[in-house]
């Protein structure tokens, strides 16, 4: 089997634009990590894309180096048809996940992603809430104009269009809110504010198909609540995968029949619930420590479900944590 992999910060998708150290690290850990898994698998070859001005070996890997001369898209494009799978990892802000992932179905390449539909509502974070509500999925309200102008509460600020924690800060009223947002350079309908929750910050790693889900792995996220909030790391497989988790990741596969391969969800856990905050149609910083976690390969398990179109009857943990950390 011939593998297509294109992470894009580090695989050339900013090979016109700066390259920012923390963005290019994470996103290098994520595609070694995807790299490592896949060549544990029998008869897997892999070729995949490198900024050029990213100096990094890959043993065993036929690089595509791009540099700002070249067509990102059309690359990303030759490849996927010229291998028998292919596995985009991209933000979905912006679009750009969405919109590659709408260029491959175009293509009738097979890839190992989810639907361009679902990443677009995943990507407008308020429109993904109202979408789960709708489907009995606990979200957190958005506060309306009104309701910030008279909320004497701590509250956080999120863009709708981001990516996992970015433009994220807290603000101790609905009024520190407002003026946050009236004195940014970005348009006002671009953010939304939720009532901040006091609760522990997880996620979940997932593999979903058809509208149905399995767990990977239960985690515990660290955070920064400085400036802006920030996620510092993410302790991988530390907690116990009950049956109402199980049930929470059904109803958002179904919720979200488009989600299919790998998926983060992340929570806020409180004595009383447990809130959906985001869902991210991609890997996330999690899969990194999935394969010290798991009895069997995390990417033969994804690839293998795409391909045969059912999920594992079972997932098999080992007692192993593993701790992810983020590069701020």
């Amino acid at each position: 089997m011939h593998l297509f992999i294109s992470e894009y910060i580090t695989g050339g998708g900013l090979a016109h634009d700066l390259l920012p150290e923390s963005l290019k690290q994470e996103g290098l850990m994520m595609l070694n990590a995807l790299v490592r898994d896949c060549q544990q698998i029998k008869n897997c070859e892999i070729t995949l894309t490198l900024d050029s001005r990213i100096d990094y070996d890959f043993d065993d890997v036929k690089v595509i180096a791009i540099n700002a001369g070249m067509d990102y898209t059309q690359v990303i494009q030759q490849h996927a048809q010229e291998n028998d799978k292919t596995w985009i990892i991209a933000p979905e802000s912006g679009g750009v996940l969405a919109d590659m992932i709408a260029l491959m179905q175009q293509l009738g390449v097979s890839i190992i992603n989810c639907d361009a539909e679902t990443v677009r509502i995943c990507a407008d974070k308020l429109q993904c809430d109202k979408h789960l509500s709708d489907f009995g999925v606990p979200t957190i309200d958005a506060l309306t104009q009104n309701q910030l102008d008279a909320y004497h509460q701590t509250v956080v600020i999120k863009l709708r269009d981001g990516v996992g924690c970015e433009g994220m800060k807290k603000c101790s009223s609905g009024k520190g809110a407002i003026d946050y947002i009236n004195g940014s350079e970005i348009p006002s309908d671009a953010w939304y504010v939720q009532p901040y929750i006091q609760g522990k910050h997880k996620s979940l790693s997932l593999i979903c198909l058809n509208g149905a889900a399995k767990v990977l792995s239960y985690n515990t996220q660290m955070m920064s609540f400085k400036n802006t909030i920030e996620l510092i790391s993410c302790i991988v497989n530390d907690q116990n995968i009950t049956s109402e988790i199980e049930i929470l990741a059904n109803n958002i596969a179904r919720a979200l029949p488009g989600l299919k391969a790998y998926v983060g969800v992340d929570l806020i856990e409180t004595e009383n619930a447990r809130y959906v905050v985001d869902v991210n149609p991609r890997l996330t910083s999690s899969y990194v420590g999935l394969n010290q976690c798991l009895i069997d390969n995390p990417a033969h398990i994804i690839m293998q479900s795409c391909e045969t179109d059912t999920l594992p009857q079972a997932i098999y943990h080992s007692n192993n944590k593993a701790e992810v950390k983020i590069v701020c």
